[in-house]
C-alpha cells in the first residue's frame, strides 16, 4: 500500500524498486558509480533492462556434461540439470562433488541421485567443517564469518577452514576481508543439510540456541543491533519460549515505529503463541488489535477487540467495545457495529433508538432543555467526575462517530 501510494499520480517520482537480489560480491564500490551514471544521464540515454533467468533444460544438461566430461558419469547430467533447476552454481557444485570422489570413495552410493553424492561428500568433511555448514544452513541467510564460527564452537577465526570450504564451493565468502560474510554455496546443499538435521532434533535445537546467543553477544560486543524477529525465531526453535516471546514483542514494537502495522500484528500473534503468560497476554492482544486497526484491517481489529473485551473488567470492557464499534463501522459492517453499540450504551444505562421516529420527541425535548439551561459551562477535571459519567460521555461520543455516516438524526440525538 505504501508503494502504491508513492507511485500514485500526479507527480509520481521515478522509483527503482528491487524486490529480491542475490548478493554475490557486489558492493558500493561497483554499484555506487553505476547508479551515479544512471542519475546523471537518465534523460539523454536509454536504459536497457536485461532479465537473467535460469538455464533452459538443454543448456543445463550441456553444462553438466561439460563438467562431467571424461569421468564416465556423463549419463547423469540430465538428473543434475533437473535437480539444479537451471542454476549454474548448483550444477557446478554437484558435478564438483562427483568429481571429488573416486568410485571407490563413493562406494555403493546411488550415482543417479546427486543428493546422495552430497551426503557422501559431507561425511568426508571434518567435524568442525560439518558443524560450520550446519550453522549456515540453520541461519538461512548470509552472516558474519566470525559469528558463524562462534556459533559452531570453532576457536578464534579459522580462516583456513573458511578458505578451504570456499575453494571447494561449499560456501561463498564476501566482504572487505575474506570471510567477513559467508553463506552456503547453494540451496540444494542447504536442503540436504537441513534434512540431515531433521533426524537430530537435539542437535538442531542446540545450533539454534548457539546462533541466538552468539548473535546477541556479537551485537553487544560491536555495539550493533540484530533483528529481534530473527533472534526470536532461533530462541523459539531452541525451545526457549520466554526469550522468543520477549524478542517478538521487541520486533513488533519496532515494526510499529516503522509504520509496518500489519507485520507488527503478526509479530504480536507470534509472541502470544510462543509462550503463555496470563498477566501480559491481555495487553498484547490489545496491542495486536491496535496494530490491525492501524493497518486498515478493521474487521480483524474489531474481532480482536471484542475477544479481549470478554475477559476485561468494567470499565475497560466498555472501552474495548467502543473501539470495536468504530472498526466495524469503518469495515462497512454497519449492522454488526450497531449491535455492539447497543451493548455499549446499555452498559452505561442508555439505549440505542431503533429508528429516527423514536428520537424526534426526545430530541425536541433536549433542545428545549438546552435553551432553558443555557450553553454556559464550567470546566471540570475528569478526576472530579464519577466514572459512570465519563463512561456515558465516551459512549455518546462513540455513538456520534459510529452513526454519523449511517443516520444523522440518531447521531444528532447523542450529540445533544
Amino acid at each position: 500500500p505504501m508503494l502504491a501510494e508513492l507511485l500514485r499520480t500526479p507527480d509520481a517520482p521515478r522509483v527503482l524498486f528491487i524486490g529480491c537480489t542475490r548478493n554475490d560480491n557486489v558492493d558500493q564500490r561497483v554499484l555506487g558509480p553505476l547508479l551515479e551514471v544512471q542519475r546523471r544521464f537518465r534523460q539523454s540515454h536509454r536504459v536497457r533492462r536485461l532479465v537473467l533467468r535460469e538455464l533452459g533444460h538443454d543448456d543445463a544438461v550441456d553444462l553438466a556434461r561439460h563438467f562431467l566430461e571424461g569421468t564416465g558419469r556423463e549419463h547423469i547430467a540430465p538428473r543434475i540439470a533437473e535437480l539444479s533447476r537451471g542454476h549454474p552454481l548448483v550444477i557446478s557444485h554437484l558435478t564438483h562433488a562427483l568429481n571429488w570422489w573416486s568410485l571407490k570413495d563413493v562406494g555403493a552410493t546411488n550415482l543417479e541421485d546427486p543428493r546422495a553424492v552430497l551426503e557422501v561428500a559431507i561425511n568426508h568433511l571434518s567435524p568442525p567443517e560439518q558443524e560450520l555448514l550446519y550453522v549456515l544452513a540453520v541461519c538461512g541467510q548470509p552472516v558474519s564469518g566470525r559469528l558463524a564460527c562462534q556459533a559452531a564452537n570453532l576457536p578464534g577465526f579459522p580462516l583456513e577452514i573458511i578458505s578451504r570450504l570456499a575453494t571447494d564451493r561449499w560456501l561463498v565468502a564476501a566482504g572487505a576481508a575474506a570471510g567477513d560474510t559467508i553463506d552456503l554455496g547453494n540451496d540444494v546443499l542447504r536442503d540436504t543439510l537441513l534434512e540431515r538435521l531433521r533426524g537430530r532434533p537435539e542437535a538442531s535445537r542446540a545450533i539454534h540456541e548457539r546462533l541466538a546467543t552468539a548473535m546477541r553477544g556479537f551485537a553487544a560486543e560491536h555495539h550493533a543491533t540484530f533483528d529481534d524477529e530473527v533472534l526470536a525465531y532461533h530462541f523459539q526453535q531452541a525451545g526457549r519460549s520466554l526469550e522468543a516471546r520477549r524478542h517478538y514483542i521487541k520486533a513488533a514494537e519496532r515494526a510499529t515505529e516503522a509504520l509496518a502495522f500489519s507485520h507488527a500484528a503478526s509479530l504480536y500473534d507470534k509472541a502470544l503463541n510462543s509462550a503463555w503468560n496470563e498477566s501480559s497476554d491481555h495487553q498484547l492482544r490489545e496491542q495486536r488489535a491496535e496494530s490491525l486497526a492501524d493497518a486498515g484491517r478493521s474487521e480483524d481489529a474489531a474481532r480482536e477487540y471484542l475477544s479481549v473485551a470478554e475477559t476485561a473488567e468494567f470499565p475497560r470492557c466498555l472501552e474495548l467495545r467502543r473501539k470495536a464499534v468504530l472498526q466495524l463501522v469503518f469495515s462497512r459492517n454497519p449492522q454488526a457495529g450497531q449491535d455492539v453499540l447497543a451493548q455499549v450504551l446499555q452498559g452505561v444505562g442508555l439505549h440505542l433508538p431503533r429508528a429516527q421516529r423514536d428520537v424526534v420527541v426526545p430530541l425536541v425535548a433536549l433542545r428545549l432543555a438546552s435553551r432553558v439551561r443555557g450553553y454556559e459551562f464550567r470546566r471540570r477535571s475528569p478526576e472530579t467526575l464519577p466514572p459512570i459519567d465519563l463512561a456515558k460521555i465516551d459512549a455518546c461520543w462513540t455513538a456520534v462517530m459510529g452513526l454519523t455516516s449511517l443516520d444523522l438524526i440518531r447521531a444528532w440525538y447523542f450529540h445533544k
